[in-house]
């Protein structure tokens, strides 16, 4: 089994590799984390330009899971549309599972996690799991309660 977590590192993406980590553990499963730093790809052979944010990101991407082993979770920084970049990925790589937020980082740097949600469910040819950092984890025990 193959999970893929997209994340912004907003609330929203730390939920989401968080869940994606819980589920991959229970599973014994493959983890995959993904950034995608929106905006044009590089033209063909200009790979080598330097991008002063992404050594950054490098450090942020290898910061999250920091339980997980890094023989079952890998890290990926793409570049591109993130809807596109993140089925790609699930595609080529058969992900059983998508995990991403529902409402990441707005502004110039980065687009609502919300409307990247909304499409990689849409599209998706997997299973999908959203989470939204406004909602709290409740119990779900069908257990009667005990006086």
């Amino acid at each position: 089994m193959t999970i893929l977590v997209a994340t912004d590192f907003s609330a929203g993406g730390d939920l989401a590799v968080h869940y994606g980590s819980v589920i991959a553990q229970a599973e014994n499963a493959e983890l995959v984390i993904a950034y995608v730093k929106p905006g044009n790809v590089l033209p063909h052979g200009d790979e080598d330009v330097a991008d002063p944010v992404e050594p950054q990101i490098h450090r942020q991407l290898e910061m999250t899971a920091p339980d997980m082993p890094k023989e079952v979770c890998r890290r990926l920084l793409l570049r591109g549309n993130p809807p596109d970049e993140i089925l790609k990925v699930a595609t080529n790589e058969q992900v059983d599972l998508i995990v991403c937020g529902t409402h990441g980082q707005t502004g110039s740097c980065s687009v609502a996690m919300g409307a990247i949600a909304q499409t990689i469910v849409s599209l998706a040819q997997c299973a999908v799991m959203t989470i939204s950092p406004a909602n709290r984890v409740r119990s779900t025990s069908t257990k009667e309660p005990t006086q």
